[in-house]
């Protein structure tokens, strides 16, 4: 009987670890997870542009990280901060808006990973 009150217990201590898990990397910086909790409250985060995806891209030359926040609809705009939350650049593709900013961060970073995607569900 101990051992089954044991595997109960054991159980409902993984599921509860298992529902405390985020839904992002924990080496973030702070702003970015602040970001992230916002937009859980809103119904749609990057309004007009759809549901926000932020990507960590690394700079091929030195290694420091920026992010790139976008919408999932066509036509987005991207967004580019760097570590401290900055505002770097920006583009808006279909009307070429920010194209010295695209190149610039195409030439000189690389993907590093996903950070986070809002439900699309959400924005539709």
């Amino acid at each position: 009987m101990k051992t089954k009150k044991l595997l109960t217990l054991l159980i409902f201590f993984a599921l509860g670890l298992s529902s405390c898990k985020k839904d992002h990397p924990k080496d973030i910086p702070q702003w970015i997870k602040d970001k992230i909790k916002k937009c859980k409250r809103k119904s749609c985060c990057y309004g007009q542009y759809g549901s926000l995806k932020i990507l960590e891209l690394i700079n091929k030359n030195d290694g420091s990280l920026i992010y790139e926040f976008y919408g999932t609809f066509n036509p987005s705009d991207y967004d580019y901060y760097n570590y401290d939350g900055n505002r770097i650049c920006f583009t808006i593709p279909v009307w070429g808006v920010g194209d010295s900013c695209s190149k610039n961060i195409k030439t000189n970073y690389t993907f590093s990973r996903d950070i986070w995607r809002e439900n699309p569900d959400k924005c539709r």
